[in-house]
């Protein structure tokens, strides 16, 4: 579940555990119980281990060459080198 920034108004900032669903539901101050203002955060690539980075800039670089097995299924008429008939 990701963790979403809340500030209170008179006793600052806090952070809650919550469902996506529930992102944009109000969200009491667990000091004073007065309904809180959601943050805008970025989420925390910044501290990501270099393996993990390293694995997502993998994935990303998938989209953009995607490789099609026989019986792919992915709907795509576009062929990878390996499947393209010899000339």
């Amino acid at each position: 579940m990701p963790i979403y920034p809340y500030r209170c108004e008179t006793c600052g900032t806090f952070s809650v555990m919550r469902p996506v669903a529930e992102r944009d539901a109000t969200c009491t101050c667990p000091t004073c119980s007065a309904i809180a203002q959601r943050m805008l955060a970025m989420p925390a690539l910044a501290f990501m281990s270099s393996s993990g980075s390293a694995e997502r800039q993998v994935n990303e670089r998938a989209i953009y060459t995607h490789q099609h097995g026989a019986g792919c299924g992915c709907g795509s008429s576009v062929q990878s080198s390996a499947e393209s008939p010899a000339g």
